[in-house]
């Protein structure tokens, strides 16, 4: 329980103080989360708003239901957190929110191509990602390098290889950490766009601590399939796969398993992480690669590593909502 309100409060704070300004339920009602003179909230405020939802759920809802007879329509958590939501209306101006927020109900540019062997769906979908003012600050919301650079460091691992990374800013941040990396992607339209993208300091601090940043890394952008072992064939360090595997459940995910294991070192780490969208307690989350790392004979690691572990290493997360 503890766990699942921590994930909703993470959730609506990282997209209240997005380029979304509000979660996709908002959304798609044509609603968004400003604060008290109409300007988008920053992080530290969103996160405020959406810890400060349990005053208003403990007393039997009573904070929410508040709105709906107080003058303000406000409820117990915007009022502490001085936030409201208001409605944007199709053709209204602006409330000072940033560029990228618009009003589409129709929200089927969230979903990922059908047939993850079809380029030009690929294509298309980065376009609308970033259409719709969903760009890599959003996108990289679940990625958290800094137990995998202290690792890789201890380890004296140098290359990693970011496969099916789309518009992703990992493989630039794991360059700026001094390894040696490589995004590889189907798309070109998702390379030319991760390549463009302006990476602050403060992308970097996204996901590795300010003070991970060392000399003699590099980034390399490689437009690819990564069934084809031919292309960015390694052998590599380090395997980071983040949502791709599960692209390809009804298309052989065996085969893109195996084409990704065969590039990875002898004493390599395979990172793989899972979203299960799905997910609802009490059912526990779903690990969709999990089953085949097991029947392979991988080495599992669940969550946080084992440092004792040698040779090759499979280590799963999984993110929900």
């Amino acid at each position: 329980r503890d766990l699942a309100f921590l994930f909703w409060t993470i959730y609506g704070a990282a997209l209240e103080s997005s380029f979304l300004h509000g979660t996709l339920g908002k959304r798609a009602l044509g609603i968004a989360v400003v604060d008290e003179e109409g300007h988008a909230i920053p992080v530290k405020r969103a996160i405020t708003r959406n810890s400060l939802k349990i005053v208003s759920l403990l007393p039997l809802g009573l904070g929410i239901l508040w709105a709906a007879f107080s003058k303000e329509h406000a409820t117990w958590h915007d009022r502490l957190a001085k936030t409201r939501v208001v409605r944007r209306r199709r053709g209204e101006p602006s409330l000072d929110l940033q560029p990228g927020f618009d009003d589409d109900l129709d929200l089927s540019w969230l979903d990922p191509p059908a047939d993850p062997l079809d380029v030009g769906a690929w294509n298309q979908y980065w376009v609308e990602q970033v259409r719709h003012g969903v760009g890599p600050p959003i996108l990289d919301m679940f990625c958290d390098d800094r137990e995998l650079v202290d690792l890789m460091k201890r380890r004296e691992m140098k290359s990693v290889l970011c496969a099916g990374s789309g518009i992703s800013q990992e493989p630039r941040a794991l360059a700026e950490a001094g390894f040696e990396a490589v995004a590889l992607d189907f798309s070109p339209q998702a390379i030319e766009i991760a390549k463009s993208f302006d990476f602050t300091a403060e992308g970097f601090e996204y996901f590795c601590d300010p003070g991970s940043h060392r000399p003699g890394g590099r980034v390399e952008f490689v437009v690819g399939d990564i069934l084809d072992k031919s292309v960015c064939s390694g052998p590599f360090d380090v395997i980071i796969e983040r949502r791709t595997a599960q692209t390809y459940l009804d298309h052989n995910l065996g085969a893109v398993m195996t084409a990704l294991a065969d590039r990875l070192a002898c004493a390599g780490i395979f990172l793989s992480h899972c979203h299960d969208g799905c997910w609802r307690p009490p059912a526990m989350p779903r690990h969709f690669t999990e089953p085949w790392f097991r029947e392979n004979g991988w080495t599992v690691w669940s969550g946080d590593p084992d440092p004792s572990s040698s040779g090759r290493v499979a280590w799963l997360l999984t993110t929900t909502g």
